[in-house]
């Protein structure tokens, strides 16, 4: 016979495990990053190793997504293209360590993507290839603080796509 302490287990990790598959799934692919745009002959993005960089831009898309798409919904990216804000200061002209991003107008971030979305069954509900691109990104108040001091203009500009593609009401999106 089950002690009364035994239940209020059981009845805990079922609760738990009935949350975990109401949780939406992202999964997020990066097609041959070493040919993206912004990789430097170093095979890096400056100061940043590529595995840095995909992995924060992953975990970035894995969280909007979570909070945008409906339980036992699944939303696939694949990521064909990186453009980080700014220019390495090699590739700018301007003289200063080559590791340093100089960030101008002329050098906004960019992410070329695939996406689809599924239903529980399987359907297709919306799916499309996109070019993410925030050319007046030094206009933008960005709230730099321990969460997004990496990338912030990368992780500003997908915070937006998702909150336009998946997150605003079906009736306002475009």
């Amino acid at each position: 016979m089950q002690t009364l302490r035994q239940r209020r287990y059981l009845v805990l990790l079922a609760g738990m495990l009935s949350a975990l598959s109401a949780w939406s799934a992202v999964d997020v692919e990066f097609i041959q990053p070493d040919g993206f745009s912004d990789i430097n002959n170093n095979g890096s993005f400056g100061t940043l190793r590529p595995a840095e960089v995909l992995d924060i831009l992953s975990r970035q898309m894995v969280k909007l997504g979570q909070g945008c798409i409906a339980p036992e919904q699944t939303l696939a990216i694949q990521v064909s293209d990186v453009r980080l804000a700014g220019r390495l200061g090699v590739e700018s002209g301007l003289w200063c360590a080559p590791d340093v991003r100089i960030m101008r107008e002329v050098d906004w971030p960019s992410i070329t993507l695939s996406w689809q979305r599924t239903g529980a069954d399987g359907t297709v509900l919306g799916a499309g290839k996109e070019t993410l691109s925030d050319m007046d990104y030094l206009h933008h108040a960005i709230s730099v603080n321990d969460d997004i001091t990496t990338l912030p203009y990368e992780r500003n500009m997908l915070a937006h796509w998702f909150d336009r593609r998946f997150c605003a009401p079906a009736a306002a999106r475009p």
